[in-house]
This record gives C-alpha cells, structure tokens and sequence, in this order.
C-alpha cells in the first residue's frame, strides 16, 4: 500500500503498481515527498486535502512516459495553494499539462490561474 511516516503527515510512497485510477490523500498529511510518486503507472487523479503544506522536489517522476495521471484536485482554494511551498522542479518535464483543480479555479504547472 502507500507509505506513510508514523502519525501520517508524511506521504513517502505511492507504488507505481498499486492499481485504481484515482487516489485521496488523506486530511491530515501535510507533505509529499521527493519521489512520491514515481511512475504512477494506473493512477489518472488524484485528490489532495487542504492540509498539504509542502510537495517536495520531483514528488512527480514519469521520465519513462508511462503514467496517465492528468488531474490534480486541491480541496482548497487557488489562493490556499499559491501558499502551499511548491518545489520548483515538483513534477517532471513530462506533465507539461498537469492542472491542479482548486474549488475556485484551477493552476496550471506554468503558475497560469483560471477562476470559476
């Protein structure tokens, strides 16, 4: 299953076999490790609770182009995730679409903000 540190605020492993397409982080977590998740291979979205306050340098590897994941829903706002210390190389090169769904809007990895 996927890994967590005792008293689970840290996600440290997503496995890149574990099957199902979506994904909910629980409320509570407030970090996503470097690595994470690494060739998320069946995984198409995945659901982050408000509590995220860090997603970690490369939490996002797909080098090899295998995952499928495509959506990022954040169980807060546009502007609660602006303050979410998001690394700068969070995710590969090979989610150049990756659109994090906020419930007022949505980011796209560029730092582009639509509104609802």
């Amino acid at each position: 299953g996927v890994l967590y540190t005792k008293g689970m605020k840290i996600l440290g492993v997503y496995p890149s076999s574990k099957a199902g397409e979506e994904y909910t982080i629980p409320d509570g977590v407030t970090t996503i490790a470097a690595g994470a998740f690494a060739y998320p291979y069946y995984l198409k979205t995945l659901n982050i609770p408000d509590s995220i306050e860090l997603i970690d340098e490369n939490a996002f590897i797909d080098i090899y182009m295998v995952s499928k994941l495509d959506t990022i829903n954040y169980d807060g706002t546009v502007k609660q995730w602006k303050k979410i210390y998001v690394a700068p190389n969070w995710s590969s090169n090979y989610y150049p679409e990756l659109t994090v769904y906020c419930i007022n809007g949505r980011v796209s990895k560029a730092g582009t903000v639509t509104y609802k």
